[in-house]
């Protein structure tokens, strides 16, 4: 739970982060005052499961990077061929407006 106060009603609002520094959002109100947060839910897992995981975090650390790296290469690689789509797809749509053929 955070609570703020502001002497400038028109600067008040709040700005969510992401773990790694990411700008998630950012809402500006006026005369907001109090931002409060839910606490997060009881974990899923045991105490012991918990344990266990805590000690194997190196092993799994270790593990993981090269199948994130494949999954972050292949998102890339999407989001490329759809921003070519979409300018390609507006190009035709201002023509379309403008009466041209291609």
């Amino acid at each position: 739970t955070a609570v703020t106060s502001s002497v400038h009603e028109m600067e008040s609002g709040f700005t969510i982060w992401s773990f790694n520094g990411t700008m998630l959002c950012r809402m500006v109100k006026d005369h907001f005052f109090q931002l409060a947060w839910r606490p997060r839910p009881p974990s899923l897992f045991s105490a012991e499961k918990e344990e266990e995981i805590a000690k194997n975090l190196k092993h799994y650390s270790k593990k993981y990077p090269s199948e994130e790296r494949d999954v972050s290469l292949l998102l890339s690689e999407e989001e490329g061929v759809n921003g070519r789509m979409g300018e390609v797809g507006d190009a035709v749509e201002v023509s379309a407006r403008r009466g041209e053929t291609h």
